[in-house]
């Protein structure tokens, strides 16, 4: 999502708001970002991103030049630097709907991932380059898995299978259990599409 219209526009400029309280030079050290007089450097899902110290827009860097981040990439990069500190990730993996104990009944992720089942069918091999293309390691469970930077601190599984006579295609996206000391649980369902979309894009799905 790159244009950004009404009510997200509107949380765009809080959170570039909200930034701006923060102290950038520190935000850099906790995080172990780069940073110069300008912006700071933010990598998520292995594309440079910017920050800008002084109004808080984001931009993503593209062959092309600099662009404008849309409303998933600020909000899910302004919640994961916006802290006192830093996560420390479990090492086990878990649905979105299971992060440290909290249950979500009712909030289904068939739903979400479906379009893009359908999209990545019959496109295992282009989605195991994608993922490669997105700086993820192989995954062994799944005809396409791998485990994503979704930043540098904070990584994510993606699974895909691929569908048959008897199975519609699948997706499954596990995060670490430690997940919500490092975004909000609403977050994670910006950050899970932004992936998705990504992929698609990579993979020409």
């Amino acid at each position: 999502m790159d244009r950004m219209e009404g009510n997200y526009k509107k949380q765009v400029e809080m959170a570039r708001g909200l930034f701006l309280q923060w102290d950038a030079g520190e935000i850099a050290r906790r995080f172990d970002l780069e940073a110069d007089g300008d912006f700071l450097y933010v990598n998520f899902f292995h594309q440079r991103h910017r920050v800008g110290r002084r109004d808080g827009v984001i931009q993503r860097q593209l062959p092309s030049g600099w662009r404008e981040a849309g409303f998933n990439a600020h909000l899910s990069i302004f919640d994961a630097i916006c802290r006192e500190k830093r996560g420390t990730l479990r090492g086990q993996w878990c649905t979105i709907n299971n992060l440290g104990n909290l249950h979500h009944p009712g909030v289904g992720e068939n739903s979400l991932y479906a379009p893009y089942e359908r999209a990545f069918d019959r496109r295992a091999e282009d989605l195991r380059r994608a993922c490669g293309e997105m700086g993820g390691e192989p995954f062994p469970v799944g005809d396409a898995g791998a485990v994503l930077p979704v930043f540098d601190f904070l990584p994510l599984v993606f699974q895909f299978w691929e569908g048959d006579e008897e199975f519609p295609p699948q997706i499954r996206l596990l995060w670490d259990f430690n997940t919500l000391d490092f975004v909000r649980y609403e977050t994670a369902w910006y950050i899970a599409l932004y992936g998705l979309d990504r992929l698609k894009t990579l993979a020409g799905a």
